[in-house]
């Protein structure tokens, strides 16, 4: 298998990165990469609990397409606000 197809983008997210934006104890950004084949995104967030996980709230990404030697792939963002100091979250 040629090296590039190895990294083109896929329907499964990757290139996942957790940031930050304005002050860090209340708020983060997500950003990943998926096929153009993935027209609407989002991410979850809900305070981290013992149990199963459930009842997150969606937060629809921002979506950009990007083109380069692998191909087309969408870049999909986003940035979580007011999050509560010192909590845990999933």
């Amino acid at each position: 298998m040629p090296l590039g197809d190895l990294h083109r983008s896929t329907v499964m997210p990757d290139r996942i990165v957790l940031t930050w934006s304005g002050d860090p104890a209340t708020s983060q950004a997500v950003t990943w990469r998926t096929s153009t084949v993935v027209k609407r995104a989002l991410a979850q967030l809900a305070l981290a609990s013992d149990g199963p996980q459930g009842g997150g709230a969606d937060h629809p990404a921002t979506t950009v397409r990007f083109e380069s030697s692998l191909g087309p792939a969408h870049y999909h963002s986003v940035e979580f606000t007011g999050l509560t100091p010192n909590a845990l979250y999933a």
